[in-house]
């Protein structure tokens, strides 16, 4: 809103108006001589009657020679007037005042004008004020290396292109957003930085450790990397390294020793250029373990292997063999065998495991069996060979047996493929007798084997001191064969 002044503005009312009416006429042609409003402009008019009472109106309008005007302003009252009313522009208060107040709206939208002698120019900003160019730009002078004047002067240094404020008996450098400039005594709270460029060393404010580089050889202590990915690291040096996870797809390359203390998973290729040294097994814990898995299709050259069933080893390209696990009991003492013709655990006692049985996975097996007998009866009969147990199996062994003195007669050989309890000797009177058993056994179903022994007659026959039975395996239960053969 902006008030309106001009001088000589007179004119007299067409017709009477009431104390209500908002429009005043005015004779032909005096209208002309109050000022032409505009949007958000009036002025103030002064309508005295004959008699001299006066009402001041606001006018918010004109058109020719009618204006549109609020009744009653600045303290008088609306009031009745006849033709003939005088109406002027005068001088009021409220006009006054509203005329200083839009000069001040002007001075603070457009522009700031100081005026006055010497260096000391000041501007005046009232308690609670803020200087502020909302639409404008605040200018500060272009001067060449400023002067230091008082604490808190602002200057534009327009050789460095700088910005400065007095300090003191200095002037400082402000900080600005894209040059490069040397920052000393600062403190940065949570600062991001996109990239560091530095030709020295970078140390901590409050240690002398130095930072690690990105290029540089740097020894670390008691660091601990979290989720790291390191390319073709190398760790060296005369102490131990403690890695408690690594993942890598290149090559870890030890050139001491490697020591795995907890369980541990290796996939792809290790290379061990050094000695290979395994903890010693615990009552958990092997030193080594294969872990089930395929064979490879062309056995290479120093390769085992585990497929659930057997350890192979390859000491030649394309000649993978069977690592044989060699099962083997012996007796240390005579074991007594009970008066019965049925067959009878060979090794049930005479310092061997109660039971004489030992368990089988699935597998083909070659085994041998030595054994000795002496307090048969001098009855007419034999003596057999079985396998007693719960695995389900088929056989087929050699035996060479002999009755009496093996000094006064050569061994009588034998090869059966039949079901236990076969006897492997004729009918005799001898009371001793001899074994050496040697075959290959397939087992279909696991579970326990018992090597055994019948007599036709009954007897409390006694298997010598030092009997044995080895066995071991050679492949699968369909194995054919194990090696280059052709």
């Amino acid at each position: 809103m902006t008030v309106k002044l001009k001088n000589n503005a007179i004119g007299y009312l067409a017709s009477a108006i009431s104390a209500s009416d908002v429009t005043a006429p005015l004779t032909a042609g005096t209208g002309a001589s109050f000022p032409t409003l505009g949007a958000g402009e009036y002025f103030y008019a002064t309508i005295t009657a004959t008699n001299g009472v006066f009402e001041v109106v606001k006018v918010t309008a004109r058109t020719t020679d009618s204006l549109s005007i609020v009744r009653a302003q600045e303290s008088t009252s609306a009031l009745a007037f006849a033709a003939g009313a005088l109406v002027e522009l005068r001088v009021t208060a409220q006009a006054v005042t509203d005329a200083i107040s839009d000069q001040i709206d002007t001075f603070e939208t457009d522009y700031f004008a100081a005026a006055g002698t010497g260096t000391a120019v000041g501007l005046n900003i009232g308690s609670g004020k803020t200087l502020n160019a909302t639409s404008g730009t605040i200018l500060l002078p272009a001067v060449t290396v400023p002067a230091q004047t008082a604490d808190g002067s602002v200057a534009w240094d327009s050789d460095n292109e700088l910005l400065t404020v007095g300090t003191g008996s200095t002037r400082k450098t402000m900080v600005d957003t894209d040059s490069t400039q040397t920052l000393t005594n600062k403190t940065l709270t949570s600062p991001v930085f996109s990239t560091i460029t530095n030709t020295g060393t970078l140390t901590l404010p409050t240690s002398t450790d130095t930072l690690v580089g990105r290029a540089t050889t740097d020894t670390l202590t008691n660091k601990t990397l979290t989720s790291p990915t390191i390319t073709s690291p190398t760790i060296s040096g005369s102490g131990t390294a403690t890695l408690a996870s690594v993942t890598t797809t290149g090559n870890v390359s030890v050139g001491g020793t490697l020591a795995v203390t907890s369980t541990s998973t290796f996939t792809g290729t290790a290379t061990h250029n050094g000695d290979t040294v395994l903890a010693a097994g615990t009552a958990s814990l092997a030193p080594l373990k294969f872990t089930s898995g395929t064979n490879l299709t062309t056995p290479a050259a120093g390769v085992m292997e585990y497929d659930g069933n057997v350890l192979y080893a390859t000491p030649s390209a394309n000649n993978r063999g069977v690592a044989p696990a060699e099962h083997f009991i012996a007796l240390t003492s005579a074991n007594t065998l009970t008066s019965q013709t049925a067959a009878q655990p060979i090794f049930d006692g005479g310092g061997g495991p109660a039971g004489g049985a030992i368990t089988l996975p699935t597998g083909t097996y070659f085994f041998e069996c030595m054994f000795s007998l002496t307090s048969m009866s001098a009855t007419s009969g034999s003596f057999g060979f079985a396998f007693a147990g719960t695995a389900t199996y088929s056989q087929a062994w050699t035996a060479v047996t002999r009755d009496g003195d093996l000094a006064t007669a050569d061994y009588a050989t034998n090869s059966f493929n039949t079901a236990a309890n076969t006897a492997i000797c004729i009918a005799t009177t001898a009371t001793t007798g001899h074994a050496v058993i040697r075959g290959i056994i397939r087992v279909t179903a696991s579970g326990t084997l018992i090597p055994s022994v019948s007599l036709t007659t009954a007897a409390a026959a006694v298997v010598g001191t030092n009997s044995y039975f080895k066995i071991y395996q050679v492949g699968n239960s369909t194995a054919v064969s194990v090696g280059n053969w052709s």
